[in-house]
């Protein structure tokens, strides 16, 4: 199936306007934008001389913010339309959008609680340093005639460029070192964010930005973005032919390692009694491949068990092994009544191999 989209697969991002080729790589970043006909990299660039009426909405509660999310590609949701995303593929962002979708439970995990406490603090805190005057922007902003919205954590109140966005992350070092780069204080941030606050400028007409990373608790970074005309066209154009392909019913191709939950969703049912008869060849392929894997996780998981059973018997009654680079934690779980509940309905999966006569 062809990409619905339009893109060509290259390397990190590409976006493709009418003419105009951006990318972003390590050298051309999200916010170091190469257009095909200047042959070279500039910080921001200029606004989009598109104009949109935009909408702000103030979400009743939670669930009423999910349920705006769910009509618009958000900002958080832009990266996936370029294979950017850490956390979603176009597939799965095509299939969440389906009407028929049932979206899972919103569940707020430590990580996301969290996180929401500390932004106020890091915000106040670059806020009390750069000199800026700073509120949370509780709306939800969108585009209808583009169906793109977004969600912000602050906005910056008082700078010379007029109002900006500023989009606060909590990073820890390895993070921030494998997955951001700092080139004599020239912070990149990974591609989705800066896509991210790129679609809320977009969202906002906002002419400036800032994302802020506050390292391992204690080292603020920032990085100052300009609204792109170049990337701005690009998102447009993506979600735009997102919303096309959504009308003519085209998917994307899934990524069936990342894209699981989807599919597992798009073919949840089997017709009781229905049996049918394969003569293709990849279905033979792919039923070989499977047994394959299988078996070489089920010896695989042999060996681990065996290796966990002596290991056990070497450390004897010990709760705690300390090692030349490694450690053992093996206390005793306590026993604990489990309480009942309702298993939801899943469909089931089995490979049967005929025996030889």
């Amino acid at each position: 199936m062809s990409d619905p989209f339009g893109r060509r697969a290259i390397h990190a991002v590409d976006i493709t306007t009418t003419g105009k080729i951006v990318k972003f790589s390590r050298l051309c970043s999200p916010h170091l934008f190469l257009a095909a006909h200047a042959g070279s990299c500039f910080i921001g660039g200029p606004m989009s001389t598109t104009t949109h009426k935009s909408e702000h909405i103030n979400p009743v509660n939670k669930n009423d913010w999910l349920a705006l999310r769910r009509q618009d590609v958000t900002s958080t949701e832009v990266p996936a339309l370029f294979g950017a995303s850490p956390y979603k593929t176009a597939f799965g962002l095509w299939q969440s959008k389906r009407p028929t979708y049932v979206e899972e439970p919103f569940e707020e995990t430590n990580r996301i609680k969290w996180g929401t406490r500390l932004q106020d603090a890091i915000a106040l805190g670059v806020a009390e340093d750069q000199g800026w005057n700073v509120r949370r922007r509780g709306v939800y902003s969108r585009i209808p005639d583009l169906r793109l919205g977004a969600s912000f954590d602050f906005e910056i109140l008082t700078h010379p460029d007029g109002p900006g966005i500023l989009e606060i992350k909590n990073v820890d070092y390895l993070q921030f070192r494998d997955k951001w780069s700092d080139n004599d204080g020239v912070i990149e941030a990974p591609a989705h964010i800066e896509l991210q606050l790129q679609a809320q400028l977009l969202v906002s007409g906002r002419s400036w930005g800032a994302i802020v990373a506050l390292v391992a608790g204690n080292e603020p970074r920032i990085a100052i973005r300009k609204a792109s005309a170049e990337v701005h066209a690009g998102i447009e154009s993506a979600v735009s032919a997102f919303w096309e392909s959504q009308r003519n019913g085209i998917a994307p191709d899934p990524d069936f390692a990342a894209d699981g939950k989807y599919l597992r969703q798009l073919y949840a049912h089997a017709v009781p009694g229905k049996a049918v008869v394969s003569e293709d060849p990849a279905l033979d392929e792919l039923v070989a491949q499977y047994r394959h894997l299988s078996s070489e996780i089920k010896s695989l998981e042999d060996l681990k068990e065996a290796a966990r059973n002596q290991i056990l018997a070497s450390i004897g009654d010990a709760e705690k092994v300390l090692g030349n680079g490694w450690s053992i934690s093996a206390g005793v779980v306590e026993s604990k009544i489990v309480p009942e509940y309702v298993r939801a309905s899943y469909r089931g999966f089995r490979v049967n191999v005929k025996k030889a006569k």
